[in-house]
């Protein structure tokens, strides 16, 4: 044989094997995060992606669940509603692990409307003494991309 199909051989047996590795781990939607908030006194769903049949664990708190992927490779967990307080650690295990440090659990609101909702606190009459004075650690946001499909999406 020569050299060059000899690379070629090993070079498309390695690829598979990278390809293949990559698509067995565990994945979220980008909605999960570290510094997130869970919504307190309601069971909160945690979904995502795995080879099919993969076992992937989730456990936060003194809460431990289980789930198995489907055939297209999805999974999901129902956590028992939790109450207000943290910071947590959410982690979801099956081939690797994922872990989500300063996980809050208190209100959640989801907040979408006029445009004036996305005025940065910069634009603001007095923005310094609107920052210097803002004492809220526990406020989170997240901005999803505001991007117009007529397919229902996965991910962001």
């Amino acid at each position: 044989m020569s050299n060059l199909y000899q690379f070629t051989r090993a070079f498309i047996v390695v690829s598979a094997f990278l390809v293949t590795s990559a698509s067995a781990e565990v994945k979220l939607p980008s909605i999960f995060s570290d510094h997130m908030v869970l919504q307190r006194d309601l069971a909160c769903k945690v979904w995502g992606w795995a080879e099919p049949g993969e076992q992937v664990a989730v456990s936060i708190g003194d809460q431990s669940l289980a789930a198995t992927a489907d055939n297209e490779g999805s999974w999901s967990v129902n956590l028992l509603p939790l109450e207000a307080g943290g910071p947590h650690k959410l982690t979801v295990k099956g081939s690797n692990e994922i872990s989500f440090e300063d996980v809050l659990v208190g209100e959640v609101w989801i907040c979408s409307g006029q445009s004036n909702m996305a005025w940065p606190v910069s634009s603001a009459v007095d923005p310094d003494l609107e920052s210097l004075s803002a004492n809220y650690p526990n406020i989170r946001l997240i901005s999803v991309p505001q991007v117009g499909t007529q397919e229902p999406q996965k991910d962001f």
